[in-house]
């Protein structure tokens, strides 16, 4: 159920005429309203979530299969998937008065696809589109003040300009207070261009069963560099309830059979894998992070390393270096 307060910020009527001087606008906190959604079913507050839902529903109709998707349960993982280069603010206008948005990955509105071995997985919306939360913003009361000072620090610097080259000594004073003044009105006069430049340009929430997936999970928007990636081992450290991974796509990068995070880099429990390096423990240099144990000491001992050690042995040479090994 929506509350009061949701109504009275427009939530559920159009926006206001503009006769009283200003218009209500509706935030796009979808994104927040999904994650809330999932954190209230993981507490058990079934109701607090569909409340959440709804409201993204009745904000962004185009993710009502999200909602759904959410509402179900139907899902152990929810990915956080964030691509492209989000905005900066950069000074624009005479002495920087004004600070302007530079769009430095375009917006869109591709779904982003998920793939496994066999095929496509599903497809989801775009959730948050930094661009236009960015552009968004209002609240520039004192661009006029600041537009104001940067005039009067140049008809301060122009007047104490002239008056300077005066034959009358006090003339020349006032002149130089006046060109002091205006310089520093107008050095004061720049706007915060001051961002969060480590933002992605967009979000994508994806909720999927790791028990219809096969393999290696592949994110694509397109062909693009930063527009695809590999997930390896999503599979990996699952455990009861629902988990929440999030997923940076390099943004200048792409998705091939080759890259670099599109496999396992270190040989252990779980994955069967053949490693360079990976039949020597890290510790003492090699790439293999195996649990200490006599499958490792197998392992090392195969391959003509550490013969004549004991898995007590092994695990010593871990307390030694302060390495707890639970078990």
């Amino acid at each position: 159920m929506l509350d009061e307060f949701d109504r009275a910020r427009g939530l559920e009527r159009d926006n206001e005429p503009t006769g009283h001087g200003y218009v209500v606008s509706r935030s796009d906190l979808a994104l927040a309203h999904l994650l809330a959604a999932a954190a209230n079913q993981q507490l058990g507050r079934d109701d607090e979530a569909s409340d959440h839902l709804e409201r993204v529903r009745m904000q962004r109709p185009q993710l009502s299969d999200l909602c759904d998707r959410v509402e179900s349960k139907q899902y152990d993982t929810l990915l956080v998937v964030e691509m492209g280069i989000g905005p900066v603010r950069a000074p624009s206008g005479e002495d920087g008065t004004e600070a302007e948005l530079w769009y430095r990955w375009p917006s869109d509105r591709r779904a982003l696809a998920v793939f496994d071995h066999r095929g496509e997985v599903g497809r989801f919306a775009r959730v948050l589109d930094v661009n236009a939360f960015a552009d968004a913003y209002r609240w520039d009361h004192l661009a006029p003040v600041r537009r104001a000072k940067s005039g009067l620090g140049t008809l301060m610097t122009g007047v104490g300009a002239g008056l300077v080259l005066s034959d009358d000594d006090d003339a020349r004073w006032a002149g130089l207070g006046l060109l002091l003044g205006g310089l520093a009105a107008k050095a004061t006069a720049h706007a915060d261009a001051r961002s969060l430049s480590v933002l992605p340009q967009r979000y994508y929430l994806v909720p999927i069963l790791m028990s219809e997936i096969e393999g290696v999970v592949e994110l694509r928007i397109g062909d693009g560099p930063g527009e695809s990636m590999l997930v390896p081992g999503l599979e990996l450290g699952r455990r009861d309830g629902v988990r929440l991974i999030v997923v940076r796509v390099p943004a200048n990068a792409l998705a091939t059979a080759s890259d670099a995070w599109a496999g396992a880099r270190y040989a252990n429990d779980w994955e069967p894998f053949v490693i360079d390096g990976g039949d020597l423990p890290y510790i003492l240099g090699g790439r293999c992070v195996m649990t200490p144990g006599p499958e490792a000491l197998a392992k090392y001992q195969a391959s003509g390393h550490l013969m004549g050690w004991t898995s007590a042995d092994l695990r010593e040479l871990y307390r030694a270096e302060g390495v707890v090994v639970e078990g």
